[in-house]
């Protein structure tokens, strides 16, 4: 495990994080097509942008997905969700 993740880094947080980069990706996307002149780099770089938010949508998939099962995790830490038992963690 690469380490400990902090009680407030939970599965609600991700969400929220996931779905505000996609936004700002969306917006870089749009201020990328408006400043930048050459054609080639505009493009270049709108599309590595819609990579990026592509990725960080799936990724929200996932996280619904594996919200479900009580599976999530991150660089090897469990993520919790509401409703779910961490392991080791005695029932409340």
């Amino acid at each position: 495990m690469v380490g400990e993740l902090p009680g407030w880094f939970d599965l609600g947080f991700m969400r929220g994080l996931t779905i505000g980069t996609a936004i700002a990706l969306a917006i870089g996307v749009l201020l990328a097509l408006v400043f930048i002149r050459k054609l080639a780099v505009r493009l270049v770089v709108a599309a590595v942008l819609v990579a990026l938010a592509g990725g960080t949508v799936f990724y929200r998939v996932q996280l619904d997905d594996c919200a479900d099962s009580c599976t999530c995790k991150l660089l090897g830490s469990t993520l919790e969700a509401k409703g779910c038992q961490l392991p080791g963690q005695r029932a409340k």
